[in-house]
């Protein structure tokens, strides 16, 4: 029997190979027995790549103490539906 055609593309980074509802649990291998992995599990943080072009860089200078450091985003009040601004926090190490 030949596999059927592929109907959907995942995107981001969505947990695959979640035990489906015939696992039997002999296997704990997807790649043994894919007939027992048929589950998806999708999370509101699987974001990988949106696939947006960059607006703005920033580069942390490589004097910069170990600290951690915030970045306030703001937008034009019609583009965010009324919310002003974001901060964004940054975590700054020394280089290994």
């Amino acid at each position: 029997m030949l596999p059927a055609p592929q109907k959907a593309w995942l995107v981001n980074m969505p947990a695959r190979a979640m035990k489906g509802y015939n696992w039997s649990g002999d296997e704990h291998d997807w790649k043994h027995a894919p007939s027992q992995y048929g589950a998806i599990h999708f999370h509101d943080d699987d974001l990988y790549d949106a696939g947006w072009e960059a607006d703005f860089t920033l580069t942390i200078p490589e004097d910069t103490p170990s600290a951690i450091y915030a970045a306030r985003l703001e937008a034009a009040r019609d583009v965010m539906h009324g919310a002003g601004a974001d901060d964004r926090s940054k975590t700054q190490r020394p280089q290994r």
